[in-house]
C-alpha cells in the first residue's frame, strides 16, 4: 500500500548513516553501521504499528465521505401542518448527533432521525439538518422546503326580513380570504334542513325556537375555516291559551271566568270575543251571559312584534236545559279500558257509574270492566241546583 511503501522510505532515509558512541574499558568505540541496523530494525516495527491503527480506524470509519440528507413526507399543506421528516444521510461512520432546525422556531438536538414538527402558522420556512459520526461533520439545508398556507377566516351577518313566523333571513358571506380563492360554501341553518351552497343565500323559519348558524368554507387549496354564530336566530310567536270556570247552566244569566295563560314576548296584547256580540280587552275577564244559547269564545293574543296567535272553542259556553247525553261501545273487551264520550249540554259537573260499583267524576273517562256480562252505565249530568239529568245505557 501506498502509506507502508512511504513508511519505509522514511525509516531508510532518516537512520541510514546513523553514528552511535559506546566507551569499553575507558576507549570510545564509533559503531556506525551497527547503530544504522538497531535503530532501522527498531523504527520500521514502530511505524508498521501506526500503519496497523491507521488501517484499523480507516476500516471501522469506511473510506466514503459523511453527506448529510433528509426527506419530509409532505412539503406544503394547511395550518396546522404536521410533518414527518426522516434522515437520509450517508457515507461514514455510525451517526452519533443530529441537530435539526425546522425553521419555525423549532429544534430537534436528541439523535432523532425522525422527528415530526407542526407549523401553526402561514409561511415559507427553511430546513436544516446537521449529523456528526464523531470524526466528520456534514450539514443540509434546503431553502423554502416547507409551504404552509393561510387559512380563510370566516365570519358572516345576517338580516331578518320579517318578524312573524314564517321568518325569511338573509346571510352574508364575509370571509377574509387566505392564500386562495373560496370554491365551496356549507351554511347549517340549525334547523335540520339541507345546508346552503350559496355565498349570500336566503333561508326561511317556520317553526318556533332558537337557532344558531354555522357557515363553513374550502379555497381552492383545499384550506378551510368556519364560524359559529349561537342562538342569533329566534322564531317566536305568542300562543294563545285559556281555561273557563263555568262552562254550562240550565238558566240564565250565568257568570263564569276565563283565566288567560297565554305565552309570548311581551308585553301582549289580548282581544276576547264571548259569542253573545260582546268583548273584552282584559287579561282574564269575567263574563255573564243574559239569554239561553250555545256561545263560541275566541282569544286573540298579540306580542310586541305584532306576531298573532287564535284560539277558538266553538260552543264552549251552554246555557238551557241540562240534557246528559253519552257514548259508549256496545261491545268492550274483559279487563281493556275503552272510552265513555261525554256529550251532555248544560251540565258542568258529572257523575258516571260503571255496573252499579265504580264511580267517575270526570267528563269524559277510561273505564275497564273487570267481570264478564251486561253492564250498566250511568250518567247524572249536573249545572247547580235544579238542573240536573241522568241517562241509562247497557254495555
Amino acid at each position: 500500500m501506498l502509506i507502508k511503501d512511504e513508511l519505509a522510505k522514511i525509516s531508510t532515509t532518516v537512520f541510514t548513516n546513523s553514528k552511535f558512541t559506546f566507551v569499553k574499558g575507558g576507549k570510545k568505540l564509533e559503531h556506525k553501521k551497527t547503530a544504522s541496523v538497531i535503530f532501522d530494525s527498531l523504527m520500521k516495527k514502530l511505524l508498521q504499528s501506526i500503519f496497523t491503527v491507521l488501517v484499523t480506524v480507516l476500516s471501522i470509519n469506511g473510506s466514503a465521505q459523511l453527506a448529510c440528507n433528509f426527506t419530509a413526507d409532505t412539503l406544503e399543506g394547511c395550518a396546522p401542518l404536521r410533518v414527518n421528516f426522516t434522515d437520509q444521510s450517508s457515507g461514514g461512520g455510525t451517526i452519533i448527533y443530529r441537530n435539526w432546525d425546522f425553521g419555525n422556531g423549532g429544534f430537534s438536538n436528541t439523535n432523532n432521525p425522525a422527528p415530526s414538527r407542526v407549523y401553526a402558522t402561514s409561511g415559507t420556512f427553511t430546513v436544516t439538518l446537521t449529523v456528526s459520526d464523531g470524526i466528520d461533520t456534514a450539514t443540509k439545508t434546503i431553502t423554502n422546503y416547507i409551504t404552509v398556507f393561510k387559512n380563510p377566516q370566516v365570519s358572516f351577518n345576517f338580516t331578518k326580513l320579517t318578524n312573524c313566523p314564517p321568518i325569511q333571513v338573509n346571510f352574508t358571506d364575509q370571509t377574509t380570504l387566505g392564500d386562495a380563492p373560496i370554491k365551496s360554501y356549507a351554511w347549517d341553518y340549525g334547523d335540520l334542513t339541507a345546508p346552503g351552497t350559496a355565498k349570500t343565500p336566503s333561508h326561511t323559519y317556520n317553526f318556533k325556537g332558537t337557532y344558531s348558524v354555522i357557515l363553513t368554507v374550502e379555497d381552492t387549496n383545499g384550506c378551510k375555516g368556519s364560524f359559529e354564530r349561537k342562538d342569533i336566530i329566534v322564531v317566536d310567536k305568542p300562543e294563545a291559551k285559556f281555561n273557563v270556570s263555568k262552562r254550562s247552566d240550565c238558566q240564565a244569566p250565568m257568570t263564569t271566568s276565563y283565566t288567560n295563560s297565554s305565552t309570548g314576548k311581551a308585553p301582549l296584547t289580548y282581544a276576547w270575543t264571548f259569542g253573545d256580540g260582546n268583548a273584552s280587552t282584559s287579561t282574564s275577564p269575567t263574563h255573564t251571559y243574559a239569554a239561553t244559547g250555545n256561545y263560541d269564545v275566541k282569544l286573540v293574543v298579540t306580542d310586541v312584534n305584532g306576531c298573532t296567535d287564535t284560539l277558538e272553542y266553538k260552543k264552549l259556553i251552554s246555557i238551557g236545559q241540562t240534557k246528559a247525553d253519552f257514548t259508549a261501545p256496545d261491545t268492550v273487551c274483559l279487563n281493556q279500558p275503552d272510552s265513555f264520550i261525554n256529550n251532555s249540554v248544560g251540565a258542568q259537573d258529572f257523575l258516571w257509574t260503571f255496573g252499579g260499583t265504580d264511580t267517575s267524576s270526570k267528563e269524559s273517562p277510561f273505564y275497564a270492566f273487570s267481570s264478564p256480562g251486561t253492564k250498566t252505565v250511568r250518567l247524572i249530568g249536573s249545572s247547580g241546583p235544579g238542573c240536573i239529568d241522568t241517562l241509562t245505557k247497557t254495555v
